[in-house]
């Protein structure tokens, strides 16, 4: 499958979507308004028929505005949330403090889940035109902010600015292409049509929408969900990694001023404890997680017994098998470098493993190993720089054990088809790390 087709064909969950029929056939002309639910046991069954305050009213007489932008934290003061302290905001390149922000309790995180709740239905009321609209100011916003973006997001991952300012703008693109097929995904499609029976696919929003999002690539990561959720009419608790949590506060700011109102874009911030609280609140329309297999395993658990339409991107192990007869042994191993290095080799596809056939085994070594030779590590900040810290200091020892491991390898045997790849430099250090 193509990665156009891939993207389309996930929208609707994305999107936090879920499916119904519509049926008329000649006995049931007295039903003919009724809408009957599909039983989708995943998603929140939401009435089609418009409530009895909106009977006999118009759309263009029920539209919503956007409102005014309020200043930035006045809506989670007015609601007068708790919090179980703070947690610091590191700097993995210096180490240093570069920010404190709120641990907020379960009953924050049901306030702030109660408060998106009470907001959903107006914000799904606005109709997709003025849904856009404001996703479509987003959007510009980030296209004129990636410098300051990609400085944030820098200082608190690590990630080489260069490479921050890449996300930001792919960001841009990946929102923009939720803006062009969101209009066109939620049309309703007639399935079945005859003398006395029509059958329709309609879509409707699953309600509130939690992102658990990830630290590595959270601006690209979480507009895969928000992006899409925010367009169809869902409103969005949006949890970042206790990682990446200016990055969240900076995606928030933007909406607001985009003219999303607060009651329908919520950061939540804290650290496993407050993604533990987000993952077990009841009435969740759907939960969407990216990290690590563990985590996601205990989020899974955590939103069964609530039967919440749970969606998860965990981590993978990615090789790479390069074969005798490609045309060009010297991009192969450079393009294949990138894959293993870029972002510090801190990617859910990052290559892991590398597999080469033995006859272009040698060759490949070379180039592989004078194109990372030729990498860059130091500051971050620097626009030269192409290997920056390691985001997570804990993952330090860790990355020390693998390399001792490798180090011990046994190579597979002379008249193995294919050989395992060691790139073992001479010169292994912690800043490579």
């Amino acid at each position: 499958m193509t990665i156009t087709g891939f993207l389309l064909s996930g929208f609707a969950a994305l999107v936090g979507f879920q499916k119904d029929t519509a049926t008329k056939s000649s006995y049931q002309r007295g039903l003919e308004q009724r809408k009957v639910s599909s039983k989708n046991i995943c998603a929140k069954k939401q009435p089609v028929v418009s409530p009895p305050d909106m009977k006999a009213v118009t759309v263009a007489t029920r539209k919503w505005p956007l409102r005014a932008t309020k200043p930035f934290f006045s809506f989670r003061r007015s609601l007068q949330l708790e919090s179980y302290g703070v947690f610091h905001v590191v700097n993995p390149s210096t180490a240093q403090v570069i920010a404190e922000l709120p641990v907020d309790s379960p009953a924050s995180v049901d306030a702030k889940f109660q408060a998106l709740e009470a907001g959903q239905k107006q914000w799904h009321a606005t109709g997709i035109v003025e849904r856009r609209s404001a996703l479509e100011r987003f959007n510009e916003l980030l296209r004129r902010n990636v410098p300051a973006l990609a400085k944030t997001l820098t200082l608190e991952t690590g990630k080489p600015i260069s490479q921050a300012k890449n996300e930001v703008r792919a960001t841009v693109d990946r929102v923009r292409f939720y803006l062009e097929n969101c209009e066109q995904v939620l049309q309703e499609q007639t399935v079945l049509q005859t003398n006395v029976l029509q059958e329709k696919l309609l879509y409707e929003p699953l309600g509130v929408v939690a992102n658990i999002s990830a630290w590595n690539y959270p601006y690209f990561v979480s507009a895969n969900v928000f992006a899409a959720a925010l367009l169809t009419g869902n409103t969005v608790l949006y949890k970042p990694s206790e990682h990446a949590s200016l990055t969240g506060l900076e995606i928030a700011k933007l909406l607001y001023e985009a003219g999303v109102p607060e009651d329908v874009f919520i950061v939540t911030t804290g650290k496993g404890e407050t993604g533990a609280a987000v993952a077990s609140l009841k009435g969740l329309g759907g939960l969407f997680f990216t990290g690590s297999h563990k985590t996601g395993v205990e989020i899974a658990k955590q939103a069964a017994g609530n039967l919440v339409k749970v969606q998860l991107e965990l981590g993978g192990k990615d090789p790479v098998y390069v074969r005798s007869d490609i045309p060009n042994v010297a991009a192969a191993a450079a393009s294949i470098a990138d894959g293993a290095f870029y972002n510090c080799g801190q990617s859910c596809c990052s290559v892991e493993r590398v597999y080469v056939d033995r006859a272009i085994y040698g060759e490949f070594v070379e180039h592989f190993i004078t194109t990372v030779k030729g990498f860059k590590v130091g500051d971050p900040l620097k626009s030269d720089t192409y290997i920056g810290p390691v985001a997570r200091q804990p993952q330090l020892s860790f990355l020390a054990s693998q390399v001792k491991s490798i180090l011990n390898f046994t190579v597979a045997p002379r008249n193995a088809a294919i050989l395992v790849l060691q790139l073992l430099m001479k010169d292994h250090t912690a800043s490579l790390l």
